[in-house]
């Protein structure tokens, strides 16, 4: 695993660590985190990419990190079924918060603590459609590469407002 895949996969660590989060809600925290980076910093925490997908923006290399995770133990995966679809959930099985965390400088830190703290009570249809409002997303073809530079004032104000300054 490369190293933004590493970024990438303690940060779904960090905040599945405590709590059951569904997969969407994991992607969108993911997504925000790297936006909310992205404007403060002018840079993503994991660098890797987001890709325009029905239920949001969805990092280009998910599949890979959450198999990684479940592979080695670091993750558990649940499965929940209705009449309508699959859910996955997912909560820590093992590890050691400061040693996901030890790449992590106090301003990056700062940051996925922010997200998890002011994001991670909403449910996965409020962050999705929160995540559609906003440029990148917006203007972005299905299945492709969201373009960090175009996020908005309207989505910089809301990351401010709703995750901190």
């Amino acid at each position: 695993m490369d190293s933004n895949n590493k970024t990438l996969a303690a940060m779904f660590w960090y905040f599945v660590n405590g709590r059951e989060l569904n997969r969407t809600v994991v992607n969108k925290l993911l997504f925000f985190a790297d936006a909310y980076s992205y404007v403060t910093t002018n840079e993503k925490l994991s660098l890797v990419n987001y890709i325009k997908k029905p239920f949001g923006p969805v990092p280009e290399n998910i599949n890979e990190v959450r198999s990684t995770l479940l592979e080695f133990g670091y993750i558990s995966e649940k499965v929940y079924t209705n009449s309508n679809y699959i859910e996955y959930g997912y909560t820590v099985q093992s590890g050691d918060i400061e040693k996901v965390l030890q790449g992590f400088n106090s301003d990056k830190r700062s940051i996925i603590e922010k997200v998890k703290k002011n994001l991670a009570n909403k449910n996965a249809t409020t962050l999705s459609e929160i995540s559609h409002r906003f440029e990148p997303w917006k203007s972005a073809c299905w299945d492709s590469v969201l373009d960090f530079n175009k996020i908005d004032d309207s989505f910089t104000q809301w990351l401010i407002d709703n995750i901190g300054s």
